[in-house]
């Protein structure tokens, strides 16, 4: 007997290519919290390729802004960093509705303007 087992998981990143600094804020849905498995994370933009979940280096609370009410977290994204807002499991692709992902709103503005995305 043979038994096997796939479980996929897709990570998400927001990455500063530019040369300025970025913000970034995104809010959590509401029925989910700030917690250890979703607190903001950031590595090099170099490692991005080489990267799955445990390389990921988990932010101190005095390097974003959290705020409970709104469930937001700000967050700046210097050149080069890639800052890391969530994994999903089993994420097909953009076409699809996906029911599970965790981000409901986010706005990403730097030194050229910016832009925001919001909805499920």
């Amino acid at each position: 007997m043979l038994a096997v087992s796939c479980s996929q998981v897709t990570d998400f990143f927001v990455v500063n290519n530019s040369t300025q600094p970025i913000d970034v804020v995104y809010r959590l849905k509401l029925s989910r919290h700030l917690t250890v498995d979703n607190t903001p994370g950031k590595i090099p933009k170099s490692q991005l390729r080489e990267t799955w979940g445990s390389s990921i280096l988990k932010l101190d609370t005095n390097q974003y802004r959290y705020d409970q009410a709104t469930n937001r977290i700000s967050v700046r994204l210097m050149p080069d960093e890639a800052l890391w807002v969530t994994t999903v499991p089993g994420y097909s692709g953009h076409e699809s509705k996906y029911e599970h992902f965790k981000i409901g709103f986010i706005s990403i503005t730097g030194g050229e303007g910016g832009v925001q995305f919001e909805g499920d």
